[in-house]
């Protein structure tokens, strides 16, 4: 049955397709080299891509033989670029505009195609510096990313040295003071200078020159930054400076030249630097409709194949926020501080095993189990490997068995609002799906929309459509340049209606800039939000460009950038060696129309040491043998060559390749895009065919984005409980770092006998411990001392404190504030202290009359027990609290990132505890303490009117449960949490359809 367009599922296609061809027809790589270079064309391509080659080409007067070795090799291969590779590099390759329809494309040859020309950017950047050296801006307007930790201001700066592109990027620091705390108060926004120095004068009651003075230092150790920094998004930078300062021809600005015409204008300013993009015109015709279903197809297969993973560094971030600031919302700034934070991309270690979790296969547990969640998966694609074929079809029936066996496997994530699509039309009418993904249908299409109107009309177009669709959250581009070379192919419109600069000029007015330093981060659940304080709404930050931003040096920008793709399945595009590393051919694989992956052979560094030396006649040889078609590509690190090796010529350049260093693998891919022409190729009106590449762009009709109702940010107001707590005002608060084996010991044999005797000598009126672990495991423990007896429970403390340490059982004790959870628990916080005390109480004192080994079943009654009596009093039945237990679950479930087969490994644990459920009252005969302290809970709970006294009941409920819980398991606490709840679930779903059928 034929597919509709609308089997693309959520996805729709945007208006316009993007075309990228090489200069040349593929035909010209059979002309003689020596021919090209009296060509005005390829000269020109090689002046701007190469100067250095480009000199020595005329010392040697563009004679081919004449040249060096090396110099004649990189002459071949840029001929072999022009003709084969349509990525965009000076006017090497060119874009052009296409629609979706049905009639044939035909395209201009090169003599029509148009040059887009704009001064190189990082010599606008060194106008700009020269410029801002001789004479102070107009405005300028405080550091975005400052923000105060301890008795200090602390900032990002960047220097570049001298003949240096990249910018070295630090955090520098200045001592706070009240007058530069009112400075930067009055700068928020961009401030005439002058204004700012009379305001500055009457603060520090000094001149206005004295007060210009420390300005113009305030701008040299960037606490300030100068209006006008060098941007990259909207009107170009070359608009913005003073055109009486370019030393560069007007003429250069965005300038549209045909390439005879450019040829003449570039001659004018060989000696400066230049950023080109060559457009070739659309003559008629388009894309047809029918590749829509292949891209459709590939979409199909690369959701089934591709799994949604969470990147380890923004996992890790997450985990140790939850552990420092738990439910907090903190400035982003200081999150990423590591020394008041916890910085971005720390390693963290996993602690041992339990007695519930012994036995059970986790992902992602050791490097030889990561293709567990895959097992299926590659079990039904060693399978296929297994027929020997070159190229593997997978048929409808194929795609049954992937579809059940991806159920809940590809882990968490949702579409995201838009994506992108590179592919290729191959010879025989198929279409390759090069790749496919990102978060954002305009990343690979950023670059072109300072020079065509469509793209960027239609780039505002789907930035609109993500808007709409996402009405509850802000998108926001992020700007940040560290490379002034880079630069050139990160210059963009300005997209969005915001952004979000990094020591960079923005394209939007202030009133649409968002500071760093007005972003705070918080973790909801299993997910991290961005808020900004200024606008009141959840930021969604945006990278509208193709940089790898994982290569930058600069935390903030690594994490706006990371967490772009949270939550969100990024990638669809499938290749057989990210699953199957290390083979020395890969079959191609198909689905109807489309080719998913190509044919490769991986070649080690000794054969290709060997392959080089042979003559042409044992290379023909080796290739026949290999299987290898008449047309490969020899690809790896940003290379490309295109081999014929029906030509002797191309069995030269396979010999010469390497000349220096030979990679350990050298990978070879069929290349079925140029050979004998087919309608489907790429043609200009002299009948000439072109290698392509087309980008289309889709986006997501339905929301991606849920609303966080209230926001991360509460106001605390006076009605609520002091937040920060030192001990004067009644609460002493230890950290207690030992070993977590010893920790049980410690809370029933010295924290419960101590608290005993302070509650009984009537000095503190509530006491409560947790465990944590946050630069090392720790016990925290806290007394809200009576009035008058701080000293006296003090040196009680003290003197058990000295016995632990005297005997070796705990490294540190440590005396802090204590900082109450208002953001968990707001108004409620004083009953929830409450609560903590009353099973503190009785957990120590089960710790401390029990004994039990926590590697025994039995050890956990307690657990079950008290949050059955928790749930019973706040109102559950069976069925309630069974949603309840498996919501918890599953959450836990997806944090840990366990595929939901998971619960076969679970099954037998449940039977091994099915029976501890109801132990507790049958196991501690003859212990009468243990059951009067839980009967004394029991009786506290009756007398605590938690639908009365605590507001939105079920909100908090998770993290009561969740305190109990801790209090007892020992280690491996979220994995141990996460299998309570599945017992618990099990447990009470089954007691539910046992009185129900009983009922009935």
């Amino acid at each position: 049955m034929k597919k509709k367009i609308s089997d693309a599922g959520i996805f729709e296609f945007a208006p316009l397709v993007i075309l990228r061809t090489p200069l040349l027809p593929y035909s010209e790589w059979k002309s003689n080299t020596q021919k090209l270079l009296h060509r005005p064309e390829f000269r020109t391509a090689l002046q701007t891509a190469s100067p250095s080659l480009y000199e020595e080409l005329i010392k040697k007067d563009f004679c081919f033989e004449q040249l060096s070795e090396k110099a004649r090799n990189s002459v071949v291969k840029y001929h072999n670029r022009v003709c084969f590779r349509p990525t965009p590099f000076g006017i090497m390759a060119g874009f052009s505009v296409l629609k979706w329809e049905t009639s044939p494309l035909s395209v201009s040859s090169f003599n029509d195609c148009k040059v887009h020309l704009l001064p190189d950017f990082g010599e606008l950047a060194a106008i700009f510096n020269s410029c801002s050296v001789a004479r102070p801006p107009s405005f300028c307007y405080a550091n975005p990313t400052i923000y105060k930790a301890g008795n200090e201001y602390r900032f990002i700066t960047g220097r570049k040295e001298q003949e240096q592109c990249k910018t070295n990027f630090r955090v520098d620091s200045i001592a706070c003071s009240d007058w530069l705390h009112s400075l930067l108060v009055l700068c928020l926004r961009p401030t005439d200078i002058h204004e700012l120095a009379f305001s500055l004068s009457k603060i520090l009651d000094q001149q206005l020159d004295y007060a210009l003075d420390i300005l113009m230092q305030l701008l040299y150790v960037q606490v300030l930054l100068p209006e006008g920094l060098p941007n990259i998004t909207g009107r170009d930078y070359s608009i913005l400076l003073n055109r009486d300062s370019l030393a560069i021809s007007n003429n250069m600005h965005n300038g549209k030249y045909s390439i005879p015409k450019f040829n003449n204008l570039y001659n004018g300013f060989q000696n400066k630097t230049v950023y080109l993009n060559m457009e070739r015109p659309v003559l008629k015709g388009g894309l047809s409709q029918e590749v829509k279903m292949d891209i459709i197809d590939g979409l199909k297969v690369g959701r089934l194949l591709i799994p949604c993973r969470e990147l380890p560094s923004l996992e890790k971030f997450r985990k140790r926020f939850l552990e420092k600031f738990d439910r907090r919302s903190m400035p982003l700034m200081e999150a990423l501080d590591p020394e008041f934070g916890i910085g971005y991309g720390d390693l963290l270690q996993i602690p041992a095993d339990s007695v519930l979790t012994n036995g059970v296969k986790w992902n992602g547990q050791s490097s030889s189990e990561q293709t567990l969640f895959w097992s299926e998966t590659v079990k039904f694609l060693i399978n296929k490997l297994c027929s020997g074929n070159r190229i593997i079809k997978l048929e409808e029936a194929d795609i049954a068995i992937l579809e059940e066996e991806a159920k809940d496997k590809n882990g968490i994530g949702s579409d995201a609002p838009g994506i992108s699509v590179l592919f290729r039309r191959c010879n025989d009418g198929k279409t390759y799906i090069e790749s496919a993904g990102g978060v954002s249908s305009m990343n690979l299409i950023g670059r072109f929309t300072p020079f065509n109107e469509e793209i960027g009309h239609q780039a505002m177009l789907l930035a609109e459509m993500e808007s709409s669709h996402n009405p509850e959250v802000i998108f926001a581009e992020i700007v940040h340049f560290s490379d002034s070379h880079v630069a050139n192919i990160e210059r963009r419109n300005a997209i969005r209606d915001y952004e979000i600069p990094i020591l960079t000029g923005s394209g939007v007015d202030s009133g649409h800039r968002i500071a760093v330093n007005d972003l705070f981060v918080a973790v909801r659940g299993n997910e991290i939000f961005l808020w900004s304080k200024q606008l009141k709404k959840r930021i969604i930050p945006r990278l509208d460009s193709a940089y790898n931003h994982s290569i930058s040096d600069l935390p903030v920008f690594r994490f706006l950038c990371d967490i772009q793709g949270q939550g969100l399945r990024s990638a669809y595009s499938f290749h057989l060696k990210d699953i199957f590393p290390g083979l020395k051919h890969y079959p191609r694989i198909e689905y109807n129309n489309t080719v998913l992956s190509l044919e490769e052979w991986h070649i080690g560094k000794g054969e290709w040491k060997d392959l080089v030396q042979m003559s042409k006649d044992a290379i023909r040889n080796w290739i026949e043998k290999k299987g290898l078609p008449r047309l490969f590509a020899i690809t790896g690190a940003d290379r490309q060559i295109v081999i014929d090796s029906s030509q002797d010529k191309d069995l030269g350049v396979l010999s010469g390749i390497y000349k220096n260093k030979i990679p350990a693998v050298t990978i070879l891919r069929e290349f079925p895009f140029a050979g004998p022409p087919a309608e489907k190729n790429i043609k200009d009106t002299s009948g000439n065919y072109y290698i392509n590449q087309f980008i289309a762009q889709l986006y997501n009709r339905q929301e991606t984005y849920r609303p966080l109702d209230g926001g991360i940010l509460e106001e605390t107001t006076s009605t609520l409980p002091k937040r920060t707590n030192y001990p004067q005002d009644g609460w002493l608060y230890y950290k207690i770092y030992c070993h977590e084996g010893s920790a049980n010991n410690i809370i029933g044999n010295y924290i419960f006998p101590l608290s005993t005797e302070l509650e009984n000598a009537d000095i503190i009126s509530k006491w409560f411990f947790i465990r944590y672990n946050d630069n090392g495991f720790h016990i925290r423990l806290r007394f809200l001392v009576k009035e008058g007896q701080l000293q006296e429970v003090m040196e009680k403390c003290h003197a058990v404190f000295a016995e632990l340490e005297s005997a070796g059982t705990v490294s540190q004790i440590q005396t802090v504030p204590y900082e109450r959870e208002l953001e968990r628990y707001g108004k409620n916080i004083i009953n929830a202290e409450t609560f903590f005390h009353i099973d503190s109480r009785l957990a120590a004192c089960y710790l401390h009359y029990c004994q039990r080994n926590w590697d025994q079943p039995e050890y956990y009654a307690l657990v079950f027990q008290s949050i059955n009596v928790l749930t019973d009093k706040m109102g559950l039945g069976l069925k309630e609290k069974a949603v309840f237990h498996e919501k918890s679950y599953e959450s836990l479930r997806a944090e840990l990132q366990q595929h939901t087969e998971i619960y076969r490994e679970l099954q037998p644990v449940f039977r091994k505890f099915r029976n501890v459920m109801t132990l507790l009252h049958h196991s501690l005969d003859g212990n009468k303490i243990v059951k009067d302290e839980f009967r004394r809970f029991q009786a506290s709970l009756e007398s605590f009117d938690f639908n009365k006294e605590i507001s939105d009941l079920f909100s908090i409920l998770p993290s009561l449960v969740h305190m109990q819980l801790n209090r007892i398991l020992v280690c491996d606490f979220r994995r141990q949490e996460m299998i309570v709840h599945y017992i618990m679930w099990k447990h009470y779903i089954s007691l539910f359809h046992r009185t129900k059928d009983h009922t009935e």
